[in-house]
């Protein structure tokens, strides 16, 4: 038994000091520099974009100007036999373009979320904002995934 433990605790010492770094870890990521040079669109998306972008800012390296146009719409979905809302769905669609070593990219991500109805409208507007703060959040990662690749 003793032996067992002893066996299981080295292979385990091994295996934890293979190496293994994540592929899209922090670390990649804070080598962009990116400027921001126009916001469109819903004002708390824009916001949390912008949140979420300067966490990865690093001036040493070259700049990436972008320009974010979001377009954010919230549609009546499913409707109950009263008729009353009862699913909502939730899209946000994100048009960027980048300018890196004089060219120019054209991407755009699509987001989207189906939301039942709440009754408490307090409630339905604080879960709102946390999808769109997750959507912005989804898009950033997506972005610095293809900024990465443009490097």
């Amino acid at each position: 038994m003793f032996k067992k433990i002893i066996f299981f605790l080295i292979i385990m010492n091994f295996l934890s000091a293979c190496g293994f770094v994540p592929l899209h870890s922090n670390k990649n990521l804070k080598g962009l520099n990116i400027e921001i040079i126009s916001l469109s669109g819903d004002k708390e998306v824009n916001s949390n974009f912008k949140n979420f972008l300067k966490k990865t800012n690093n001036t040493e390296t070259e700049i990436f100007k972008i320009k974010i146009a979001s377009d954010y719409k919230k549609i009546d979905f499913s409707k109950n036999t009263t008729g009353t809302v009862s699913l909502y769905k939730l899209i946000l669609s994100s048009t960027i373009n980048i300018e890196y070593n004089d060219k120019k990219h054209k991407i755009i991500f699509d987001e989207s979320y189906n939301m039942e109805n709440m009754t408490n409208n307090y409630d339905e507007n604080k879960y709102e904002r946390l999808i769109k703060q997750n959507f912005a959040k989804s898009v950033v990662s997506k972005l610095n995934i293809e900024l990465l690749k443009l490097r």
